[in-house]
């Protein structure tokens, strides 16, 4: 996650999926942020969707105004959302530094392995209290090119991490941004790759135009996910912004 990126179209969907999912299944959410350095300036450019409400504030008016009225004001920091409570009852880490807006008040995710170990430790302390566990990396899940330890690491969230969590009794979304390669065989792959990493878990994907959250769910929440993918799928968002494909 860069903050750059914040209040782009992608953030719109990614927090009108959360906002309901912690609304109809009463989870309480989780959201690690993952966060890195700033990239080239011209990235996060996916804001036209704000200059057109008539067609894009219907989905979650309050949603809407909170990420434009950040955007417009030139403040784009994913830290906005702990203070402007976009998710229902969530914990964050990293929490927001003493001045958001201060890059050298933030926590970076580490590339070197002992360093990232201690990352997700202090992380696991701090959102132990949570059901579902929401991770916002760069990509998304771990590519063979980029194995723990390599520079371009803190991009992805890596399985045997998944699963470490789940094990605990956590639910897990993660957030995946889609390669250039055919989308449907691209998601049956992963969702089969969970399958075999994690038995037990039900899998959804909400598949967007530009990502695809992945819903890892624990067989303890299982009741309560399922009221919450039945909320999705009767929310103004379902079928218009994203689709629905259970494994």
């Amino acid at each position: 996650m860069k903050h750059q990126y914040y209040g782009d179209v992608n953030d719109y969907i990614k927090y009108g999926v959360l906002r309901i999912l912690a609304r109809a299944s009463g989870l309480r959410v989780g959201i690690a942020w993952m966060l890195t350095p700033p990239g080239p300036p011209t990235e996060g450019g996916r804001i036209a969707y704000l200059s057109r409400p008539d067609l894009w504030k219907g989905y979650d008016p309050e949603l809407f105004e909170a990420l434009r009225r950040r955007v417009l004001a030139g403040r784009r920091n994913a830290h906005w959302a702990v203070c402007d409570g976009l998710v229902p009852g969530a914990m964050y880490f990293p929490p927001p530094p003493s001045r958001i807006g201060s890059a050298t008040d933030d926590l970076w995710l580490p590339a070197a392995v002992d360093e990232r170990a201690a990352y997700f430790l202090e992380m696991a302390f701090v959102l132990a209290p949570a059901d579902l566990w929401f991770f916002d990396p760069d990509n998304g899940f771990e590519v063979k090119s980029a194995p723990k330890g390599h520079p371009l690491s803190p991009k992805y969230l890596y399985y045997d991490e998944v699963r470490a969590f789940f094990r605990a009794g956590h639910s897990v979304m993660v957030l995946q941004y889609f390669p250039r390669k055919p989308r449907a065989a691209y998601i049956a792959q992963r969702a089969a790759e969970l399958k075999t990493a994690l038995p037990r878990a039900d899998i959804w994907v909400f598949e967007a135009a530009n990502i695809g959250l992945f819903l890892i769910g624990h067989p303890d929440h299982r009741k309560a996910l399922r009221k919450g993918v039945a909320a999705l799928r009767r929310s103004p968002w379902h079928p218009q912004q994203f689709r629905i494909h259970t494994f």
